[in-house]
């Protein structure tokens, strides 16, 4: 259960920002995303302000540097895939010739915008997470009338995913102890039986949970043990973080 454990961050969840309220923090870390990505390209202060927010909030979660940027890693290289042919799409403006290839100046602004962009969303995010319990996550999104859909896909994917990547494993473990290797045509078909298989299983199981659920009193709303009550702490947080958030921007239209 490696992801399991790199999922679970008891120490962030005990800190001051883990006994904030959800809705608050949800509220604070969407309204953050929502600025970093509307700010200007050309801004580099105004990314370093948003830079030393997050190393504030790191600090109120008790949550290391280098735990942030391990796990946002893992989100990098496909936004990197993606931003990766912005420099060579752009047609004018000044260009640059790297290895007979010609790099348009504001084509690499666009890139290093994006990069820095989804990596300072994809912490703010991080930093969420790994600061509330997904219960009390999922019942905060509930409050703010998400649909009942998203909610129910994201609470069972996130329940089951350790289970599928352990019966995928005893899948593989067994088509390693009874397959030696052959021709690609052949090992394409291998691979395809084992999708179905997974699939078929994971429909089974779905199918069992759900009755269970349904058989003890499941209506498709989260149940807290301890529900969560806006308190004049999590009041303070917030005006202060829409302050400072207010000011950031105020500035950047300046």
């Amino acid at each position: 259960m490696m992801i399991d454990s790199i999922l679970r961050n008891d120490k962030g969840k005990s800190s001051f920002l883990g006994k904030i309220d959800p809705r608050i923090k949800i509220i604070v870390f969407f309204l953050m995303v929502i600025l970093v990505v509307s700010s200007p390209g050309d801004n580099w202060i105004l990314y370093a302000c948003f830079l030393a927010i997050l190393l504030i909030l790191m600090i109120l979660g008790k949550l290391s540097i280098a735990y942030i940027f391990k796990r946002s890693l893992v989100m990098i290289p496909f936004v990197l895939i993606m931003a990766l042919f912005l420099p060579f799409q752009a047609r004018t403006g000044e260009f640059y010739t790297f290895l007979g290839m010609n790099i348009s100046r504001s084509g690499l602004i666009m890139f290093y915008n994006v990069l820095i962009k989804a990596w300072l969303a994809i912490s703010s995010m991080i930093i969420l997470s790994s600061t509330t319990p997904f219960p009390a996550l999922i019942s905060g999104l509930e409050k703010f009338k998400l649909p009942g859909i998203m909610i129910d896909l994201m609470s069972f994917m996130y329940r089951y995913i350790f289970v599928l990547l352990d019966e995928a494993h005893r899948i593989e473990n067994a088509r390693r102890s009874r397959f030696f290797g052959g021709r690609f045509f052949s090992e394409v078909r291998v691979f395809g039986n084992i999708i179905g298989v997974l699939f078929v299983r994971s429909f089974e199981r779905g199918e069992r949970v759900y009755k269970s659920m349904v058989s003890r009193g499941y209506n498709g709303q989260t149940i807290l043990l301890n529900p969560h009550t806006i308190t004049a702490t999590d009041i303070i947080f917030l005006i202060s973080s829409l302050l400072v958030l207010a000011l950031v921007k105020l500035w950047s239209l300046l």
